[in-house]
């Protein structure tokens, strides 16, 4: 007997997501509340390559599988992002990814090529029976939910050019596996596994038809900044805390 296949695991943050009905979710509004709770776990999260010169808070690294996309570390033990405060606020100051800033929005790419779907992610305690600005007007989207729908647009299309950049970046084979160990005042120590890094060696030794390849991708830019993001470790380290 075969195997029934197992169900797709859901993006980070997003709970039992939903295409956005009228017919289903037309009662429902958006509490003007923003907490960040919901990313309090998220030691690492996507960014898309035009985010890295405003992500300066954060080391930047890269996904150890395909699409490879870079990440933003906000945390350096498992369960804890150093970026959301007790009270679920973001870290005043400090950039918020994108990829945070559309939930509890999101879109579902649809069968047929440039078709989505917004859905939205209907366990967030955000979308309340009363009150709130809300997501229908009639059977009409509302201005919430059509702003909505063009943050997701931009932000999936910028998704999908982070994509083919990373794959010219990892076909130039200047990514490698990364271990860190974090030393502490305490004298403990923290292991961080699991991702990729660009190797300076092989970067400089790349031939110049290669690395005009990479420059004529739009790689560069996301190189040099992942590089320079190297200068937040400390900083990370530090909010942590001395025990």
């Amino acid at each position: 007997m075969a195997k029934p296949k197992a169900k797709p695991a859901n993006p980070l943050f997003y709970k039992a997501p939903e295409a956005l009905m009228a017919d289903r979710h037309g009662g429902l509004g958006l509490a003007p509340e923003n907490s960040y709770a919901f990313a309090a776990q998220a030691v690492a999260i996507p960014l898309n390559t035009v985010e890295i010169a405003a992500a300066r808070d954060y080391p930047v690294v890269f996904a150890d599988a395909a699409p490879y996309m870079p990440l933003a570390v906000t945390g350096l033990r498992q369960g804890e992002n150093l970026f959301v405060e007790k009270d679920g606020s973001w870290r005043a100051g400090a950039y918020v990814p994108a990829y945070v800033r559309r939930y509890p929005f999101a879109l579902a790419k649809q069968e047929k090529a440039g078709n989505f779907t917004l859905c939205i992610d209907v366990e967030s305690p955000r979308f309340v029976p009363k009150g709130g600005q809300p997501l229908f007007d009639g059977a009409d989207a509302s201005e919430l939910t059509k702003n909505a729908m063009q943050f997701c647009v931009a932000f999936e299309q910028e998704m999908e050019t982070t994509r083919r950049i990373m794959e010219v970046v990892h076909a130039a084979d200047v990514l490698v596996p990364n271990q860190a160990t974090v030393n502490r005042p305490s004298g403990s120590s923290l292991s961080l596994t699991d991702f990729l890094v660009v190797d300076e060696a092989k970067l400089a030794a790349l031939s110049d038809e290669a690395f005009l390849r990479l420059r004529a991708a739009g790689a560069l830019p996301l190189i040099y900044g992942h590089l320079a993001s190297r200068a937040s470790w400390p900083a990370l380290l530090q909010r942590l805390g001395p025990a």
